[in-house]
């Protein structure tokens, strides 16, 4: 993982264990990846986790592959979407149209983590 990649990391500040399983979501991308933007986002995120709440990542990379990984950090269940941005950029009318905006609200909601380019902000 280059550690300047995670220098310019914002993690939010949460619980002890909610934080550690971020930190190490976080470092587990970029040792897997070079991501051009990380938000995170959910029950977690927001402060409002119970039980089964997981971290949720929505990650943007330059790359025309999709991957979906579930992971446990620190015993905390993650699931992280990676996406190449045109992909992104799909979801928001296709989730319009079928009225599930699973991925807008995740994008709209989120905590920017990591910013490298101008399509994080784009798609948010």
């Amino acid at each position: 993982m280059p550690d300047n990649l995670f220098a310019q990391c914002r993690l939010s500040a949460l619980g002890s264990v909610h934080s550690a399983a971020l930190r190490s979501a976080v470092e587990f991308l970029l040792a897997e990846t070079t991501p051009l933007g990380i938000i995170a986002t959910g029950t977690v995120i927001r402060g409002n986790a119970n039980p089964s709440s997981d971290i949720d990542l929505y990650v943007m990379r330059d790359s025309d592959h999709r991957r979906r990984v579930q992971r446990f950090f620190h015993r905390v269940p993650a699931e992280i979407f990676i996406n190449p941005p045109h992909a992104g950029r799909a979801y928001v009318p296709s989730e319009q149209r079928s009225r599930r905006r699973i991925i807008a609200h995740m994008l709209a909601t989120g905590f920017v983590a990591l910013h490298r380019d101008p399509v994080v902000e784009e798609l948010r």
